[in-house]
């Protein structure tokens, strides 16, 4: 089926294997105002040319046949074209690309985009603008299946939101300077590791005052270059990222809540291993309000100025250990609590806690702080270990002076 002309409008087109498939061409607009269904055979593609509107409570487009799957295009916009429109693309394992904004003009109400199966790649331009969200309630971009989702635009403004592609897959955001938000609602990138690529920040945002998650599921790396920046402010709503940040590939700059008490919890590293940081540039991690800051890796590399704060620090795993080269590392405002030993190796940037340092696991635990070797070469602390604590033994190394704001405890053990 074919059809050309200024302005289009099309109610249901194919059932019961009767379409082959379908283009459509409408320099003004076309409206869609009911379903388009193509047949079992090859090449069962559906491609529009020209802004699209939604003119039903639900417009599905399904290419997904038992045998043969086709891809769906867009070549511009798609908008609402009056409130309560839906839009459901299902392409099995072919490609779904929409070249415009969404929801721009008028937003769509919900987005289904190979939902709930199906192994093809995804594109998308843009959801929504800077003023606005494209869709009002909940979009679901991509599945466990999905080879690769491509997010190539500049904004992404949603309500509840999922974007997933599999786990040996990646979701590429490859904008550059790109802006993620929601007001107020969960921001989810599912399954895969998120790769971000060209120069610019990327910045997700869920409300400065509200209580929108923002969860990554997997990794979080860059491709190489120095500018590829990370930053995410989820007000009260608490971060989780599952994955290693930067092991693969350096981010430039990574913030995560300059405001907000929202949790930070990170369950891996940042950087491949001691030598190899995960961010190139300045590291800040939670601020003063942040309720609870849990690092629960091994390995934190980073090379350049790093802060990570919180009204209570966790490390939650065995023998962690910070690295950076030659830049301060600054643990801010609430004590730091770890349960193994702990290593601070900043090669001559000042290193410094602003709460007390404690142990939390058996009677061995060490704390090793070492400053040497670069430009500043201090270290300061406040109180490390509690009276009667768990803390092994202490080694602070600074050839440029060491401050002590409180007292040190070890615990009843030999090399205390």
């Amino acid at each position: 089926y074919s059809s050309a002309a200024s302005d289009v409008y099309k109610r249901q087109i194919g059932t019961n294997d009767q379409i082959h498939s379908v283009s459509i061409t409408g320099r003004d607009g076309i409206t869609l105002e009911g379903n388009i269904t193509t047949s079992n055979k090859s090449s069962n593609n559906v491609s529009f040319t020209g802004p699209v509107s939604i003119n039903a409570a639900t417009v599905a487009i399904d290419t997904n046949a038992a045998g043969n799957d086709g891809t769906v295009t867009f070549s511009s916009t798609i908008d609402s074209l009056t409130s309560g429109r839906n839009l459901d693309l299902v392409s099995g394992g072919a490609k779904i690309t929409v070249d415009g904004t969404i929801g721009s003009t008028l937003a769509l109400t919900t987005l289904d985009v190979n939902a709930s199966a199906g192994a093809g790649d995804i594109e998308l331009a843009n959801i929504g603008d800077s003023l606005g969200t494209g869709v009002t309630g909940t979009s679901t971009i991509g599945n466990s299946a999905t080879n690769l989702l491509t997010l190539d635009g500049t904004v992404y403004f949603t309500d509840v939101v999922d974007y997933e592609a599999k786990s040996a897959g990646s979701i590429a955001i490859s904008g550059g300077t790109v802006t993620f938000t929601t007001d107020t609602d969960a921001m989810t990138f599912s399954t895969a590791p998120v790769v971000l690529s060209g120069d610019g920040t990327t910045t997700m945002t869920t409300g400065s005052g509200g209580a929108g998650v923002i969860t990554f599921a997997s990794r979080i790396d860059g491709t190489g270059g120095s500018g590829e920046n990370l930053t995410l402010e989820s007000g009260t709503g608490n971060i989780t990222v599952t994955g290693a940040i930067g092991a693969s590939s350096a981010l430039g700059n990574l913030t995560m809540n300059t405001g907000g008490d929202g949790d930070i919890t990170l369950t891996s590293n940042i950087g491949a291993d001691a030598s190899n940081p995960g961010v190139t540039g300045v590291t800040r991690i939670g601020n003063a309000a942040t309720a609870d800051l849990s690092l629960d890796g091994t390995v934190y590399t980073t090379g350049g100025t790093t802060t990570y704060t919180g009204a209570a620090i966790d490390l939650g795993t065995a023998d962690p250990t910070f690295t950076t080269s030659d830049d301060a590392i600054t643990f801010g405002t609430g004590n730091v609590t770890h349960i193994d030993d702990l290593t601070v190796n900043s090669v001559g940037g000042a290193i410094s806690f602003a709460g007390s340092l404690l142990g939390s696991g058996g009677l061995d635990d060490t704390v090793t702080l070492n400053a040497s070797g670069g430009s500043t070469n201090t270290v300061a602390v406040s109180v490390i270990g509690a009276d009667g604590g768990n803390i092994k033994s202490v080694a602070l190394t600074g050839s440029g002076g060491i401050t002590l704001a409180g007292n040190i405890f070890t615990a009843n053990t030999g090399s205390n």
